[in-house]
């Protein structure tokens, strides 16, 4: 008989992978399904081509189109609406081959008796850990259509500080784009004319000169080399802006600088402080919010620091208790504000609350990074362009200065 290599999702979200000898794959999907583990895929061992149950095709799910999905699941729920119909309606008025794609996988897994949330957990790039756990808990209290308007909350909120982040730092962007296009400009076409005129006079040209027109040699005499370092460059900046892996690999970098720390931890803060409080308030147990959420911060300090908390709660700490020993992220206001959230029973709803001021904060926070970045790259630009001016401007006036 076959082995067939599956990877499922547990009750808890968690992953599973392992092998299972079988007659057949449909064997597999029985097996796997009597042990409460929800299918994400299952293929032959050694196979070239792995059958994935839930797949992404076409282009990627917007967050646009995930904001309106839960809204529109959202008020089918409350019309009354079952599920398998509601999306059937979906799959009809999808555009979108992703979109259409995920709808009928979770109508699959809905009707082989899987919960609606192992579906949108399979489609793990396309719906964060947070949005899983939301539905999840949705599913369990009862309250899915609530859920769903907390994930679109979120994901709208998510979607607006995304579109602030980009339009505050287009200029800075476009801005070194024009300066990199101009300086190679000069070192491609300008600066080897000049070079050729000034040396053919024969004079002794400074070692600042010299620097420059040797640089201008080089990339001259290898123009892919130096077009493929460029595209490297772009690429690399392209992928931090639009990928997550890209986004975290930059925040940590960005990290160590000043300038963009007070930002970064801002913004983690702020997420926290949202991510935790909808979590909390769709019904997760504390611990299990803490986890999800420590995923969503983007930030390794921070996520460290909230799974020492959860690990301080999962002993018996108070979320002030927990919190207040990591005071250099977490500010005064947040744990004050959690401890009368925890006395009042109000702690989803003052985490919603003050996540709020910290994501304003934030905007802030950016507004003045950026104000701080875009002279810095103007000195920046501007002293690599006067410098090229400098070194043609020296041997002219050495050559002026030899005929006087």
């Amino acid at each position: 008989m076959p082995i067939f290599a599956w990877e499922a999702v547990t009750k808890e979200g968690a992953r599973r992978t392992g092998e299972l000898e079988a007659p057949s794959r449909q064997s597999v999907l029985q097996t796997l399904e009597r042990q409460q583990l929800f299918p994400v895929r299952v293929q032959v061992r050694g196979a070239a081509v792995p059958r994935p149950l839930f797949r992404l095709r076409g282009r990627s799910i917007s967050a646009v189109e995930k904001t309106l999905l839960c809204q529109h699941l959202a008020v089918m729920i409350r019309a009354g609406i079952s599920m398998n119909p509601a999306l059937e309606m979906l799959i009809a008025d999808a555009e979108n081959p992703a979109l259409r794609q995920f709808l009928k996988d979770a109508q699959d897994a809905i009707r082989r008796g899987q919960p609606l949330w192992s579906a949108f957990a399979a489609y793990g790039n396309a719906f964060p850990s947070y949005f899983v756990g939301l539905v999840r808990a949705g599913e369990s209290s009862g309250q899915l259509a609530a859920a769903f308007d907390q994930a679109a909350t979120q994901l709208t909120r998510e979607f607006q500080s995304q579109r602030k982040a980009i339009a505050a730092l287009l200029y800075p962007a476009i801005l070194m784009s024009v300066s990199t296009l101009l300086i190679l400009f000069l070192l491609f076409f300008a600066i080897p004319r000049i070079a050729e005129t000034i040396t053919s006079l024969e004079v002794e040209l400074p070692l600042f000169s010299r620097i420059v027109f040797g640089t201008s040699a080089l990339v001259t005499a290898q123009p892919i080399a130096t077009f493929l370092f460029v595209l490297f460059v772009f690429a690399a900046a392209a992928f931090s802006a639009l990928s997550r892996p890209g986004r975290a690999v930059a925040a940590q970098a960005f990290w160590r600088f000043p300038i963009s720390r007070s930002f970064l931890k801002k913004f983690a803060i702020a997420r926290f402080a949202r991510t935790l409080g909808a979590l909390l308030k769709a019904g997760l147990p504390a611990v299990e919010a803490l986890e999800i959420t420590a995923g969503s911060v983007g930030v390794d300090a921070v996520r460290l620091s909230v799974l020492d908390a959860r690990e301080r709660i999962r002993r018996g700490s108070s979320f002030t208790g927990a919190f207040r020993g990591h005071s250099e992220y977490f500010p005064n206001l947040l744990t004050g504000m959690m401890a009368v959230g925890e006395q009042s029973g109000q702690l989803p709803d003052l985490l919603l609350t003050v996540s709020r001021f910290f994501e304003e904060d934030a905007d802030r926070a950016l507004q003045t990074m950026v104000a701080l970045i875009e002279p810095l790259m103007l000195l920046v630009m501007g002293t690599m362009v006067g410098a090229i001016a400098l070194s043609v401007i020296l041997p002219i006036y050495q050559l002026v200065s030899a005929i006087q």
